[in-house]
Protein backbone atom coordinates (compact mmCIF):
# COMPACT_ATOMS: atom_id res chain seq x y z
CA UNK A 1 0.00 0.00 0.00
CA UNK A 2 1.53 3.62 -1.11
CA UNK A 3 1.29 6.46 1.37
CA UNK A 4 -1.42 8.40 -0.85
CA UNK A 5 -3.39 5.05 -0.38
CA UNK A 6 -3.12 4.86 3.38
CA UNK A 7 -4.12 8.28 3.73
CA UNK A 8 -6.93 7.99 1.36
CA UNK A 9 -7.97 4.84 4.01
CA UNK A 10 -7.30 6.71 7.21
CA UNK A 11 -9.46 9.45 6.06
CA UNK A 12 -12.63 7.27 5.73
CA UNK A 13 -12.57 6.95 9.43
CA UNK A 14 -16.26 7.82 11.08
CA UNK A 15 -16.87 11.25 12.42
CA UNK A 16 -17.18 9.87 16.47
CA UNK A 17 -13.61 8.86 15.86
CA UNK A 18 -12.75 12.33 13.84
CA UNK A 19 -13.93 14.11 16.92
CA UNK A 20 -12.28 11.66 19.49
CA UNK A 21 -8.54 12.41 18.19
CA UNK A 22 -9.08 16.24 17.07
CA UNK A 23 -10.19 16.94 20.88
CA UNK A 24 -6.98 14.68 21.70
CA UNK A 25 -5.08 16.93 19.73
CA UNK A 26 -6.72 20.43 21.16
CA UNK A 27 -6.15 19.23 24.56
CA UNK A 28 -2.49 17.84 24.13
CA UNK A 29 -1.56 20.94 22.00
CA UNK A 30 -2.37 23.16 25.40
CA UNK A 31 -0.59 21.02 26.92
CA UNK A 32 2.01 21.64 25.62
CA UNK A 33 1.63 25.35 25.34
CA UNK A 34 1.23 25.69 28.66
CA UNK A 35 4.40 23.83 29.75
CA UNK A 36 6.50 25.81 26.97
CA UNK A 37 4.87 29.54 28.96
CA UNK A 38 6.47 27.98 32.08
CA UNK A 39 10.08 27.00 30.69
CA UNK A 40 10.50 31.07 31.19
CA UNK A 41 11.41 32.04 34.54
CA UNK A 42 11.81 35.25 36.22
CA UNK A 43 13.11 39.13 36.00
CA UNK A 44 16.87 38.43 34.47
CA UNK A 45 19.23 38.61 36.69
CA UNK A 46 21.57 42.42 36.83
CA UNK A 47 24.56 40.36 35.06
CA UNK A 48 25.58 40.51 31.43
CA UNK A 49 25.18 37.11 29.58
CA UNK A 50 23.46 34.98 31.89
CA UNK A 51 24.69 31.35 31.75
CA UNK A 52 21.44 29.36 31.89
CA UNK A 53 19.14 26.61 30.42
CA UNK A 54 15.97 28.81 29.80
CA UNK A 55 14.90 32.25 28.85
CA UNK A 56 14.30 34.97 31.39
CA UNK A 57 11.38 36.99 30.70
CA UNK A 58 12.13 41.05 29.61
CA UNK A 59 8.99 42.28 28.68
CA UNK A 60 7.07 38.95 28.27
CA UNK A 61 6.46 38.89 24.81
CA UNK A 62 7.78 36.01 24.05
CA UNK A 63 5.91 33.82 26.26
CA UNK A 64 2.61 35.50 25.72
CA UNK A 65 3.10 34.79 21.72
CA UNK A 66 2.96 30.94 22.16
CA UNK A 67 -0.17 29.70 20.45
CA UNK A 68 -1.20 26.35 19.17
CA UNK A 69 -3.74 25.88 16.12
CA UNK A 70 -5.85 23.24 15.31
CA UNK A 71 -6.43 21.72 11.81
CA UNK A 72 -9.51 19.49 11.92
CA UNK A 73 -10.29 16.94 9.25
CA UNK A 74 -10.95 17.60 5.95
CA UNK A 75 -12.31 15.33 2.70
CA UNK A 76 -8.50 15.36 1.93
CA UNK A 77 -6.30 15.92 5.17
CA UNK A 78 -6.23 14.76 8.31
CA UNK A 79 -6.13 16.42 11.66
CA UNK A 80 -3.09 18.65 12.99
CA UNK A 81 -2.33 20.43 15.63
CA UNK A 82 0.53 23.15 15.75
CA UNK A 83 2.44 25.20 18.71
CA UNK A 84 4.02 27.96 18.12
CA UNK A 85 5.27 32.02 17.99
CA UNK A 86 4.30 34.96 15.97
CA UNK A 87 7.96 36.19 17.37
CA UNK A 88 10.62 36.21 15.05
CA UNK A 89 13.58 36.00 17.86
CA UNK A 90 11.63 32.98 19.26
CA UNK A 91 13.35 30.79 16.42
CA UNK A 92 16.98 31.96 17.96
CA UNK A 93 15.78 31.31 21.43
CA UNK A 94 14.74 28.18 20.67
CA UNK A 95 17.90 26.96 18.74
CA UNK A 96 20.55 29.41 19.55
CA UNK A 97 22.76 31.68 17.41
CA UNK A 98 26.72 31.54 16.85
CA UNK A 99 26.33 34.00 19.67
CA UNK A 100 24.54 32.53 22.15
CA UNK A 101 23.54 29.01 22.62
CA UNK A 102 19.76 27.96 22.72
CA UNK A 103 17.30 28.49 25.26
CA UNK A 104 14.72 26.22 24.37
CA UNK A 105 11.01 26.37 25.29
CA UNK A 106 9.23 24.18 22.62
CA UNK A 107 11.10 21.14 23.13
CA UNK A 108 11.33 20.77 26.56
CA UNK A 109 7.93 21.03 26.52
CA UNK A 110 7.11 18.48 24.16
CA UNK A 111 9.36 16.20 25.56
CA UNK A 112 8.13 16.66 29.38
CA UNK A 113 4.57 15.42 28.05
CA UNK A 114 4.96 13.07 25.37
CA UNK A 115 3.81 10.13 26.99
CA UNK A 116 0.72 11.98 28.21
CA UNK A 117 0.20 12.46 24.77
CA UNK A 118 0.54 9.76 23.13
CA UNK A 119 -1.75 8.40 26.36
CA UNK A 120 -4.34 10.54 25.38
CA UNK A 121 -4.33 9.88 21.71
CA UNK A 122 -4.77 6.16 22.66
CA UNK A 123 -7.84 6.82 24.51
CA UNK A 124 -9.36 9.01 21.66
CA UNK A 125 -8.54 5.60 19.33
CA UNK A 126 -10.19 3.49 21.96
CA UNK A 127 -13.49 5.65 22.74
CA UNK A 128 -14.13 6.17 18.83
CA UNK A 129 -14.65 2.53 17.67
CA UNK A 130 -14.12 1.56 15.12
CA UNK A 131 -12.00 2.88 12.31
Amino acid sequence: MTEEQLIKELLKIGPQMKKEIEGALEESALKVVASSKKNFKGKAPNTKGHPSKFPYIDTGRARNSIFHELRKFTATQGAEAKIGSNVKYMKWLEFGTSKHGPYPVFRPALNENIKWIRDRIDRAFKRGGKI
